[in-house]
């Protein structure tokens, strides 16, 4: 699968996100980029964040120590930060 997300669709908000899967055998957390979304989309005093966004997950087993997966995730978002930098920097 294939995301396409345009630079201008990014609102600037972040959120950490966890939850408990179903069997509450594992538990997950994700980085969520919230993206602009047409104000009619969302009811004023809808209960739910209905706002469109992108979240990347990573699962963890419910015992397991869950720094070694916070560092998978971080490590994958660091490398693209790592590549939009040498990009900048190739271009100055």
């Amino acid at each position: 699968m294939r995301v396409n997300v345009h630079g201008e669709e990014f609102a600037g908000e972040l959120d950490l996100i966890e939850t408990v899967i179903r069997g509450g055998d594992e538990k997950a957390f994700g980085v969520r980029f919230y993206l602009a979304s047409a104000s009619e989309l969302m009811p004023p005093q809808h209960q739910d964040d209905d706002r469109s966004a992108i979240t990347f997950w990573q699962k963890i087993p419910l015992h397991a120590d869950p720094k070694n997966y916070h560092e998978r995730l971080l490590l994958t978002l660091k490398a693209a930060v790592q590549l939009i930098e040498k990009k900048q920097r190739e271009q100055k």
